[in-house]
């Protein structure tokens, strides 16, 4: 929705990427690897057809997302103004596996006449690696309010639901575990795992491992615009993702009222307050993962009030049409003083 949002508005919009695509009313620019093995050595070989392309479409701004890839192919471009959005792992956890990573990513963020960062926990890595903190602006992107919503239906098909990738850094595994405990206690209820990852075959021979394969049900990937409806129909949204940015998943389940068991983490902190409107585990104990899940299963009145905060607080903080005006406002304002 972020170039379809300026699409609409009718600026001319152009996408360039490597992964191919298309969008309605944006021209697409799509790079074939040069090096489908190595995407990073891709990446570098690309830069002068890149500069190249940026020159020819004279924009009034270009916009790198992703620090480490898309960010440092953008800074090699020496055009102004230059704007780079910083998400997360590119932050987290690219920056910090070697000292090439870092002095990349800090000559990538030293280039940029403009930062955004999803998060504080982000913001504050940023700063530590001696960047203007005046130049970065934090807000995250947030969630389509048309559908991530509430439901008026009480009855609730899904237990736990998890909408993470299948991936080492989702953790997914924790949550298998934390249900084989509550299975050997009575628990009668039922996980749904949306998303799909090179891990999912080992999720689910863990799954039958545990003998939980019966109430685990693994539905691949979903079009975005249905994840709504399954969150709806759960009483408990869990996430154990190791890092994380400002995790949109999170919101999505905060807008339609399921209650959020995630862990704890600083990103998470941001958005939740431990007993209050979620529970927040340490990200690697299935035990009190398991714990939470049981006390949040026998308190109806905590998950329908943390229910009716989270609501409000992404409707405060978290809507995505809210925040791409505030984008746009940076963009209007790169314009007039071209960073």
């Amino acid at each position: 929705m972020r170039v379809e949002y300026f699409a609409q508005k009718d600026h001319e919009v152009h996408l360039i990427s490597f992964r191919q695509g298309k969008i309605e009313n944006v021209i697409f620019h799509y790079f074939k690897p040069l090096l489908p093995f190595s995407y990073d050595l891709s990446y570098v070989l690309s830069i002068p057809n890149l500069k190249r392309l940026v020159k020819k479409i004279s924009p009034d701004l270009l916009h790198a997302y992703y620090a480490t890839s898309y960010g440092f192919l953008g800074a090699c471009c020496d055009f102004r103004p230059f704007l780079v959005s910083c998400l997360g792992s590119d932050i987290l956890v690219t920056c910090n596996q070697s000292i090439l990573h870092k002095r990349l990513t800090k000559f990538t963020l030293e280039k940029a006449g403009c930062i955004t960062s999803v998060s504080k926990p982000i913001t504050d890595s940023i700063i530590r690696l001696g960047i203007n903190p005046k130049k970065i602006n934090t807000f995250p992107f947030g969630i389509d309010s048309a559908k991530f919503f509430p439901s008026p239906e009480t009855r609730k098909e899904f237990t736990l639901i998890s909408t993470r990738s299948l991936t080492p850094l989702y953790n997914i595994q924790i949550i298998l575990e934390s249900l084989s405990y509550l299975k050997k206690e009575g628990f009668k209820g039922n996980l749904v795992i949306i998303g799909e990852g090179p891990e999912e075959e080992k999720l689910r021979k863990r799954a039958r491992e545990l003998e939980i394969s019966n109430c685990v049900t693994f539905v691949g990937a979903v079009p975005h615009d249905q994840v709504g409806g399954y969150l709806q129909k759960s009483q408990i949204y869990l996430s154990m993702s190791l890092t994380d940015g400002a995790s949109t998943s999170l919101l999505e389940a905060m807008a339609c009222g399921t209650f959020p068991i995630v862990s704890n983490i600083p990103a998470n902190r941001e958005w939740i307050i431990d007993n209050e409107n979620g529970f927040l585990v340490p990200p690697s104990d299935p035990r009190k993962l398991a714990e939470r899940i049981k006390k949040a299963l026998n308190d109806s009145h905590l998950i329908q009030t943390a229910a009716q905060t989270n609501i409000q607080i992404v409707k405060q903080r978290g809507i995505l049409r809210n925040n791409l005006e505030k984008l746009e406002d940076l963009y209007q304002f790169a314009r007039e003083e071209k960073w």
